[in-house]
């Protein structure tokens, strides 16, 4: 799945444009590793969820409604004590880096200005819910001290990025250019997915699909074109790319995607914005783990009892069978 520095650097944007300026109404920590922001913006009410699931790690809009819990959650308690009615002053996207940072304008009771910072990462098994002040971390969904003592997460340290990958920044166009020139193998779309920041593997490979028209890529095919042209091809469709949300939720395959894939030949499901994709998207994954996940208790429930009856048969025959002479035997 696509869930790449690209995917989320346009999701931010697009969340930017939508909850700039918006309010802070009410905050929700429906399950361990997500929350969710009751937020009032353009004269309605809209709802942000973060996870932090090590499968569903997210961040959009939603219109799924979770119980929260009777007893609030330590750091749902932190979110609201810092951010109840605190004001989204912009929102973004680390560049090249999963990581969305959300600015909140807030007021301490004192009634004095200040601001605090959310950092979604949105990073497999590693994401993580993070407020911070003036660098400062204040809580997190997930407390951590590293091995190495290199990026602690927990109160009143310093918040770090994660350390960075040795990959290529793409804004680097001399050091990007210099880097294709130097192409050798059978598979383009996995160099650079290899060596560029940002970009997954499927990403990758619609960007050299829609350059060369085609997903296997040579070295003599790189040979054959100015690599200036494909670097501002590899740009433009990071930077500017023309959003189409879909989703693509078979037996087969399931993903989704801000922009219509063309390298990926399967029926999608078109919808206005990234987010109701993403919610669709994550929504199914759910409701299938749900389904499963009950399915195999009923079945363990069923072959435990069907153990059970076994056995108490079982028994039954061997009494019958020690019992088979009685009459004779009296």
């Amino acid at each position: 799945m696509p869930q790449d520095a690209f995917t989320i650097y346009h999701t931010a944007k697009e969340l930017n444009s939508s909850l700039s300026n918006a309010r802070i109404d009410k905050i929700n920590q429906p399950t361990h590793d997500a929350v969710i922001f009751t937020i009032r913006t353009q004269g309605k009410n809209e709802k942000l969820v973060i996870s932090a699931n090590a499968e569903n790690a997210r961040i959009s809009l939603t219109d799924i409604n979770k119980e929260a819990p009777l007893q609030a959650p330590s750091f749902c308690m932190l979110l609201r004590k810092h951010l109840q009615h605190a004001v989204i002053e912009k929102i973004e996207a680390i560049p090249y880096e999963r990581i969305v940072k959300i600015y909140f304008s807030t007021k301490n009771e004192m009634r004095e200005s200040g601001m605090k910072i959310i950092y979604a990462e949105i990073m497999g098994k590693y994401s993580n819910i993070t407020l911070t002040e003036d660098g400062k971390i204040l809580g997190a969904i997930k407390q951590s001290q590293s091995l190495e003592g290199i990026r602690p997460i927990f109160p009143n340290a310093t918040y770090k990025l994660p350390s960075p990958q040795d990959k290529i920044n793409l804004d680097d166009q001399t050091a990007s250019v210099n880097l294709l020139k130097n192409f050798e193998g059978n598979d383009f779309a996995n160099f650079v997915f290899t060596n560029f920041k940002g970009v997954s593997k499927q990403t990758a490979t619609e960007i050299v699909f829609r350059f060369f028209n085609k997903s296997t890529v040579v070295s003599n095919d790189v040979k054959n074109i100015n690599i200036l042209d494909f670097y501002n091809h590899f740009y433009n469709f990071y930077e500017n790319c023309e959003y189409s949300p879909c989703v693509i939720n078979n037996k087969q395959y399931n993903d989704f995607f801000i922009t219509d894939y063309k390298s990926v030949d399967f029926e999608k499901t078109r919808f206005n914005t990234i987010s109701s994709a993403i919610n669709c998207f994550y929504n199914n994954k759910e409701s299938k783990k749900n389904f499963d996940d009950k399915k195999r208790k009923l079945l363990n429930a069923v072959n435990a009892y069907d153990k059970k009856i076994k056995k108490r048969y079982q028994i039954a025959m061997d009494k019958l069978l020690s019992c088979k002479n009685m009459q004779d035997d009296r």
